[in-house]
C-alpha cells in the first residue's frame, strides 16, 4: 500500500487482500523445481507500507527498497532480511543477487522506467524473474493517476519494448470485468483534482472485492484475460 493510501485503509482493505492473493498466484507460477528446498532471495521494489511482504516472506528471504524513508515507520521489519532507502533506478545491491524481483504498481511512478528495467535485469540472477503489475491504458489516465504520482499507464506493446532484454513468460489483464464502467468513470473525472478513493463509497469497493474474487478464481484455474483490464500483470525472465 502506498503511504498516501493509509488514510483510506479501512475503505480499501479488501482491495489489498485481493492484491495479495494475486501476488501469491503470480509467485506460485514463478516457482519451479530449481527452487525446491532452496531459500529464494526476493526483492520488493517500492515496498510502501509493506502489505505484500507478508506474502513474499512465505517464499524466501525478503529484501525491500523504497525511495521514501517514511516507509520505515510502517513496515514490519521482522518480515525483511534487509530494507534500504534507495531509487529503483539505482538499486543498491550487487549484480546477479536475486532469484525474484517484484514490483507491484511501481513502474508507473518512475520517470526513467528504461533505467529501472536495466537495474532490475542487473540484480537478477540468470533465469531470475521479475513479477509486476502496472495500470493499463493511457487513454484512461485521469486525476487519480496525477494525484498518485503516475507518469504513465501501460499497454502490452510498451511493456514488450521496455523488457526487450528479458524473455516474456506471460502477460494478462486483471480487473477486466469492471473495465467498461471504469472507462466512463475515469473520462467523467478527467478534470477532477480528487483521488478516486476519496469519492468512491465503501460499498463500491465491496462490489469490486466480490468481482475481483471471481477473476482471481479464474486465474487460479489458468483462465487469463488478454484483451483489456485496469491492471496489466506480467512475469519476465532474465535471459
Amino acid at each position: 500500500m502506498d503511504i498516501r493510501d493509509v488514510k483510506y485503509k479501512e475503505k480499501i482493505l479488501s482491495y489489498f487482500v485481493n492484491k495479495n492473493r494475486l501476488i501469491k498466484l503470480l509467485l506460485d507460477e514463478c516457482l519451479s523445481k530449481r527452487y525446491e528446498n532452496k531459500p529464494l532471495k526476493i526483492l520488493s521494489l517500492g515496498c510502501g507500507t509493506g502489505e505484500e511482504l507478508k506474502v513474499l516472506s512465505d517464499y524466501g528471504e525478503v529484501y525491500a527498497i523504497d525511495i521514501d524513508s517514511n516507509v520505515l515507520n510502517f513496515v514490519d521489519r521482522s518480515l525483511c532480511k534487509k530494507i534500504k532507502i534507495c531509487d529503483v533506478c539505482k538499486i543498491e545491491f550487487e549484480d546477479n543477487f536475486f532469484d525474484i524481483v517484484v514490483g507491484f504498481d511501481i513502474l508507473e511512478h518512475i520517470e526513467d522506467d528504461t533505467k529501472a528495467a536495466e537495474e532490475i535485469y542487473r540484480v537478477l540472477k540468470p533465469k531470475g524473474k521479475f513479477v509486476f503489475t502496472v495500470p493499463a491504458f493511457q487513454f484512461i489516465f485521469s486525476s487519480h493517476d496525477v494525484v498518485l504520482g503516475h507518469k504513465r499507464r501501460y499497454n502490452k506493446k510498451m511493456l514488450k519494448s521496455l523488457f526487450l532484454s528479458f524473455k516474456i513468460k506471460q502477460m494478462f489483464f486483471y480487473q477486466y470485468i469492471l473495465f467498461p464502467f471504469m472507462i466512463i468513470f475515469r473520462i467523467l473525472r478527467k478534470k477532477s483534482k480528487n483521488i478516486d478513493l476519496k469519492v468512491v463509497p465503501k460499498i463500491c469497493f465491496e462490489i469490486i472485492n466480490s468481482i475481483s474474487q471471481v477473476e482471481l478464481f479464474l486465474i487460479k484455474l489458468g483462465v487469463k484475460f488478454k484483451i483489456f483490464g485496469l491492471t496489466l500483470c506480467g512475469i519476465v525472465e532474465k535471459i
